[in-house]
């Protein structure tokens, strides 16, 4: 859940990337497999709007302490 949280917060307004990547590697001990990863991305997406894979991209590619996501970019 932490993770799903962080993401929301990143296209809300605004998130740590250290602790988007933090969230990210406590969900990866629960779903270690890129399928899963991508099934679930796909439903949290349709559901939110939000996507998992671009705002871990984001926090991985920024050289920013914060990351806000906006509509279908990565970047705020």
């Amino acid at each position: 859940m932490a993770f799903y949280n962080a993401v929301e917060e990143a296209y809300e307004g605004g998130t740590s990337a250290a602790d988007l990547l933090a969230a990210y590697a406590a969900f990866k001990t629960v779903v270690p497999d890129k399928m899963t990863e991508k099934q679930l991305d796909a439903e949290f997406t349709e559901a939110s709007g939000y996507s998992l894979y671009r705002a871990v991209q984001a926090a991985r590619q920024d050289n920013q302490t914060t990351i806000r996501m906006t509509g279908g970019d990565h970047r705020g």
